[in-house]
């Protein structure tokens, strides 16, 4: 639910200032991604999120405030050689917005990472953004266990409204 500080009366709608909704999650387990397949990537940890719009279980980022959000993510891709990744934001489970595209004409590419943003607009009942990968080249895996900077999902409203 929104939250709002009230003037110093308490009761003076006019001195009202919103309580945007903010939130950043991280990994902490390394995933394992499927060649030529989108997969949504689960933030297992959130470093904060003012709202609780963030479900660390279903990885959507779901806030009770419509408005113009600025979302985003950066992704680790580790290990094994790829010829491409992506990384896109999905709003009600369809891409959206690709954040991130790194393509090479040999499979060489390995410990790769890019952050990106994109604006997105959500209702504030039933929108919600999750965040996928996708890639050709196996044995690859996002990294989760170098720490809480390497693959991060965040977002804050902007403007309600």
């Amino acid at each position: 639910m929104a939250s709002v500080i009230r003037g110093i009366d308490g009761f003076d709608s006019s001195n009202e200032i919103l309580i945007a909704p903010v939130f950043k999650a991280y990994k902490n387990v390394n995933q394992t991604l499927t060649d030529l397949t989108w997969t949504r990537l689960a933030f297992e940890v959130t470093e904060f999120d003012s709202n609780g719009s963030y479900n660390t279980s279903t990885g959507k980022f779901q806030p009770d405030i419509a408005g113009y959000y600025n979302i985003g993510a950066c992704v680790a891709f580790l290990s094994g050689s790829f010829r491409a990744a992506l990384s896109s934001v999905f709003k009600n489970g369809v891409e959206n917005s690709k954040l991130a595209y790194c393509y090479s004409t040999t499979s060489d590419l390995d410990d790769w990472a890019i952050s990106a943003s994109t604006l997105i607009y959500l209702n504030g009942t039933t929108d919600y953004c999750e965040i996928y990968a996708y890639l050709t080249g196996g044995g690859v895996t996002v990294n989760g266990t170098s720490g809480p900077e390497y693959t991060t999902f965040f977002g804050h409203l902007v403007r309600a409204a």
